[in-house]
């Protein structure tokens, strides 16, 4: 029997990647940050680099700049070529960033949205604002309103159906239909009625899949007691899941908030600020960004001066380097994040502007990938520049994120996922209340309708939607 032939061999790979360093890392970090955080910031860089100085641009200082020897500017302008690299150019684009000062955009003429928002808005005023972009008519309003008034503190609806219809004179079915309106508000998992609920309210937002969502359903509705005693091994061994996708689920439920209202406490002082605002124009929207509270800075004049002479010593030298360096990349991603955010946010509006005029039923299918083709920017920026960013229109406060949806094929087209679900909307609340509509028989109007989608689908769509089953619409509507 003849020896087994061990191969062994060296083989190699040619392969084109970008270093991260930690001066893009703060660059992405900048980009990524809203606009409170990010005034808090700079405050900081100011206070830690002396590379960095607050920008008033007195008459002094400009004199003294433009008496400046020529050949002073000159050396000064080849340093800093040399400090910094193009690289990140290359990464997130639009490379025309020299500039070596920032200024905010003016927030003189900024609109007055002081009925949008303010920074002691209550969970009541927040939810009230939605519901009047709801598109409901003034019965569906007041039981809206007294939906909204009897949440507790921490968002959860805990009162009774049929008592919110007696007092506001309509039906637990109306009551229902309106309930199931304010369950698809800002914040997600808003106006649920238990924690299991609450947690799968907020998985969409959470980009799951929809095998993903049947996992997690499945354990929260079956496995409650093992969760709280954390008997995760019971859990794998009935599930038949391995422990590291056991983890991976623990760690999604863990992101979610058991609390959705609590955020709107009293006591909190958290509140949202617009990165930009939508302003109507004609038939479409001006896109105007908000830098208020973000300081004036640029490079120290001094720090300019000293490292261009040729008396400096090499440890001085090399100190005075690495401050004009940080000094110049966090100037240089200012700029971009400038850029980029309006960019960004004026793609978004062009593709959704007849949803900002016209509802939801007229939201398009966006990703991603789209806004970043249309913007020439990497996928991942335009990531970043839609996290935790929002918009103040005349509809209220909108997440930059909320803007994306997944597509279905149509006999017209795509459309979006929610446009669906408005349409399923409307097709329920029209159905025999002695006949609601089985999941099959919405699917085959839908599809009828020229929409291309399963039945699997619209189930979970329902779900989304908080909308009970057939036989639970029958048994709501006939009692009502």
């Amino acid at each position: 029997m003849s020896e087994p032939r061990l191969n062994l061999g060296i083989k190699t790979k040619l392969t084109t990647s970008l270093l991260i360093t930690p001066q893009m890392t703060q660059s992405l970090s900048i980009l990524q940050m809203p606009l409170a955080e990010l005034a808090l910031e700079l405050s900081n860089y100011l206070e830690t680099n002396p590379a960095l100085e607050s920008d008033d641009f007195d008459m002094d200082i400009e004199a003294e700049e433009d008496g400046r020897d020529e050949s002073e500017q000159i050396a000064e302008e080849t340093l800093l070529e040399n400090l910094v690299s193009p690289e990140w150019d290359n990464y997130i684009g639009d490379g025309n960033s020299n500039e070596l000062s920032f200024s905010p955009q003016p927030g003189d003429d900024e609109p007055d949205y002081e009925d949008y928002i303010s920074a002691g808005e209550t969970l009541s005023e927040h939810l009230s604002k939605q519901l009047k972009t709801a598109n409901l008519n003034e019965k569906q309003l007041e039981i809206g309103n007294m939906i909204i008034g009897n949440l507790d503190e921490t968002g959860y609806f805990q009162a009774d159906i049929f008592e919110i219809a007696e007092l506001c004179n309509c039906t637990g079915r109306e009551v229902l239909e309106v309930l199931s309106v304010i369950k698809t508000f800002d914040p997600a998992g808003i106006a649920s009625e238990n924690l299991i609920e609450c947690i799968l309210a907020q998985l969409s937002e959470l980009g799951v899949s929809e095998g993903e969502y049947v996992q997690i359903r499945e354990i929260l509705l079956n496995y409650t007691s093992e969760l709280e005693s954390r008997r995760y091994d019971e859990i794998v061994r009935k599930t038949g899941l391995d422990r590291e996708n056991l983890n991976e689920i623990l760690e999604i439920i863990r992101r979610t908030d058991p609390f959705p209202g609590m955020k709107f406490a009293s006591d909190s002082n958290k509140f949202i600020t617009p990165d930009a605002y939508i302003i109507p124009n004609g038939d479409g929207f001006d896109v105007r960004l908000n830098e208020t509270g973000l300081p004036a800075m640029r490079l120290n004049s001094f720090y300019l001066r000293t490292i261009a002479s040729p008396e400096l010593d090499e440890n001085t030298r090399k100190y005075m380097e690495d401050k004009i360096k940080g000094a110049v990349w966090i100037l240089r991603s200012l700029h971009k994040r400038q850029k980029a955010i309006y960019k960004v946010t004026k793609a978004i509006v062009d593709v959704q502007r007849d949803y900002l005029k016209l509802g939801e039923e007229y939201f398009k299918p966006l990703r991603l990938k789209d806004i970043a083709d249309m913007t020439e920017l990497h996928e991942s920026t335009v990531s970043r520049v839609t996290a935790g960013k929002y918009i103040l229109t005349d509809q209220g406060m909108l997440e930059l994120k909320s803007f994306f949806s997944k597509k279905l094929d149509t006999t017209d087209g795509d459309t979006s996922s929610r446009s669906v679900k408005t349409q399923m909307r409307a097709i329920l609340d029209k159905e025999p209340p002695n006949s609601p509509y089985s999941d099959d028989r919405l699917t085959h109007i839908l599809n009828d309708m020229g929409i291309d989608i399963a039945r699997r689908t619209v189930a979970k769509y329902r779900e989304e939607m908080k909308i009970p089953k057939k036989a639970q619409r029958k048994r709501i509507k006939l009692s009502g």
